[in-house]
């Protein structure tokens, strides 16, 4: 069986558009929904500060709807060691006005109790929502391994908390498509797409390759097919793909040239099957 193709595209894709610019290039390059970044970790403090901004949210809401699109993730409520917990519910929150489905949730807790404890704290704030936490394994974070994730995941027991699979983090961390086959899909919430090359550029550490050193799909070496061989059929996917080489063009292209390599993508896996 093949899934339909992917319709929503990360805010990382283009993160230096601004929430509203981001779903107009989303919607008019052939996508009908997006991850926004609502709550910026400290990396990027600027991008974007939008969950205590009311207004905005409720704007950006009427923008999506306008549009046709939907909000399917949100971004960032990370497993730190000390959750901010005005934030989170203030971020739970805007993410519901969004209509949002997951937020991405990286386990950046190098503490695995404390870790465990910030995810189903996360989880029993985002229930009431109807919110799913995406708990995300990262090479460069202490969660850093698909086999990590899978651990913490069981000792959370929330049923709304479930693995956020990266392609690259999967990737770079050692993991293969058949160790995902080998795990309980229960435990699969979603996945993130992109490609990249068989080897990270030299001097480009795993932070840096994940924020601006990804691929289009079908333009680089990772196994995307295999993985998707192994996937449940009816896993949301969203595409996550910096590509650093492109970022002199403007947003619309970008996230044009992204429609179009992720339904290329997924209509060579149709012909795959087919043929």
């Amino acid at each position: 069986m093949t899934r339909e193709p992917v319709v929503s595209v990360s805010h990382l894709t283009a993160l230096d558009a601004s929430p509203e610019d981001f779903l107009a290039a989303a919607a008019a390059a052939g996508f009908n929904g997006v991850g926004l970044r609502i709550i910026p970790p400290s990396h990027t403090p600027d991008r974007w500060p939008v969950y205590n901004d009311a207004n905005r949210i409720k704007a950006l809401r009427r923008r999506a709807d306008d549009l046709g699109m939907r909000v399917f993730e949100a971004e960032s409520f990370m497993a730190l060691p000390v959750l901010d917990l005005d934030v989170m519910k203030r971020g739970f929150a805007a993410a519901a006005e969004l209509g949002v489905s997951v937020v991405v949730a990286a386990g950046a807790d190098p503490d695995e109790a404390r870790r465990v404890d910030g995810y189903a704290t996360l989880a029993e704030m985002a229930a009431p929502y109807g919110i799913v936490i995406g708990m995300e394994f990262m090479a460069f974070r202490p969660m850093a391994t698909l086999q990590d994730a899978m651990r913490t995941w069981r000792q959370v027991g929330r049923p709304n908390a479930r693995l956020l699979i990266d392609a690259l983090h999967l990737d770079r961390s050692g993991g293969t498509p058949a160790d995902v086959a080998a795990i309980d899909p229960a435990a699969i919430g979603y996945i993130h797409l992109c490609d990249a090359p068989a080897q990270r550029q030299n001097g480009m550490d795993l932070a840096t390759e994940a924020r601006v050193g990804r691929l289009y799909p079908g333009e680089g070496a990772l196994p995307l097919h295999d993985m998707f061989d192994v996937l449940p059929v009816d896993v949301p996917v969203s595409l996550e793909a910096p590509v650093g080489g492109l970022d002199h063009l403007p947003v619309a292209e970008r996230l044009r040239r992204a429609g179009e390599r992720t339904l290329g993508f997924f209509a060579e896996r149709r012909g795959r099957v087919s043929a």
